[in-house]
């Protein structure tokens, strides 16, 4: 049986609630309550916002869904084949971690439309990039598209 895997903003959503909880049923302070779950103040207050890269992660996601052999770097090229640019950058920190980032640049107007920076993760979990910004990238361009045609005639 696998295991639910969280996403950052779930676990955090759900720390927020704990907290609240902790609050209003035993009357703890909201310092009180943080310290107990080991929450930083900044987590707590801040607010939660969403993924701006959703839709390149849903296209990938569609990609690899129809197209269930394909890695990234077939993905890449049927991305390139939409007008797109994607970039696998691998690096390390001072601390030695290591961690990949996904770059998205729209090559007629060589504009970048997407980093997403995310830790190296093994080969059998959720791979980094999973289609989420692609849809809202997509929609912008054929969006600019559309008005491009209009204007022209």
């Amino acid at each position: 049986m696998r295991k639910k895997r969280f996403s950052v903003e779930q676990i955090v959503a759900l720390r927020k609630q704990v907290v609240r909880y902790v609050q209003a049923s035993h009357g703890y302070s909201e310092r009180r309550a943080r310290a107990l779950i080991r929450q930083h103040r900044s987590t707590q207050r801040k607010p939660l916002i969403g993924d701006p890269r959703l839709e390149l992660r849903q296209r990938m996601h569609e990609i690899v869904r129809t197209r269930v052999g394909y890695g990234y770097r077939r993905v890449h090229i049927l991305l390139e084949r939409e007008g797109w640019s994607v970039d696998f950058v691998h690096g390390a920190l001072s601390t030695g971690q290591t961690f990949r980032a996904l770059t998205v640049m729209d090559v007629f107007t060589r504009e970048r439309l997407a980093i997403e920076v995310g830790q190296r993760r093994p080969s059998g979990s959720s791979r980094l990039g999973g289609g989420t910004t692609m849809r809202a990238v997509l929609t912008w361009r054929l969006e600019t598209e559309r008005r491009r045609n209009m204007l022209c005639g």
